[in-house]
């Protein structure tokens, strides 16, 4: 396809374990990617991908979508300017129990807390720093993480994520963070369902 169609842009929409292969070769093609997470699955995979997109000088996304929700981006408007003392970020999730083709052992981390890595970065600056603990919790795969972030800006802040969440039909909010500046408090209930501002005066 690569060779017989003239391309403006690539949607890598397959499984994990296939987009350093297809990326890479679109990347000698200097064509443009929008690629599903996880990137790949290793870090050294994904760091050869960085130095192939800054070698051939070409635009590379990856689908991180939590960043665009309209509370997420009222938000990231309402601590515009202001000095981020702390983030925190949780999800409760109800996800599969054992490692699969598409489930491996790092689940949690890859195909979650991705989204939530980014989402931080988005409202507050770049983690420069992280420490974590991980459990398995009657599980094959990891089940709850904890992860302590320090940022570029001298912030701090956890992301918790843990699997003990319930069924598929349970009505309880799945996702919830919290923004502390020198002037106010955020909070953005369920990703979508509402943001709300505690001024601190």
């Amino acid at each position: 396809m690569l060779k017989a169609e003239e391309l403006d842009v690539v949607s890598i929409c397959t499984g994990p374990d296939t987009h350093y292969e297809i990326a890479r070769a679109c990347l000698e093609r200097q064509l443009a990617i929008f690629c599903e997470k996880p990137l790949t699955r290793s870090v050294e995979e994904a760091q050869a991908l960085v130095r192939l997109v800054e070698k051939k000088k070409v635009r590379f996304g990856v689908n991180f979508n939590s960043r665009f929700s309209a509370p997420y981006q009222k938000a990231k408007q309402w601590v515009e300017g202001d000095r981020v003392h702390y983030i925190s970020v949780t999800l409760f999730e109800h996800v599969p129990l054992k490692d699969s083709l598409n489930v491996r052992e790092d689940f949690l981390v890859t195909d979650a807390a991705c989204h939530l890595f980014d989402l931080m970065r988005f409202l507050n600056s770049e983690i420069v720093e992280i420490y974590a603990t991980l459990a398995k919790l009657g599980l094959d795969i990891w089940s709850d993480i904890n992860v302590h972030c320090r940022f570029e800006n001298e912030s701090s802040g956890t992301l918790v994520i843990s699997f003990a969440r319930g069924e598929f039909e349970s009505q309880h909010p799945i996702e919830r963070a919290e923004i502390v500046t020198n002037r106010k408090r955020v909070v953005v209930d369920n990703i979508c369902e509402r943001v709300t501002m505690f001024p601190h005066a």
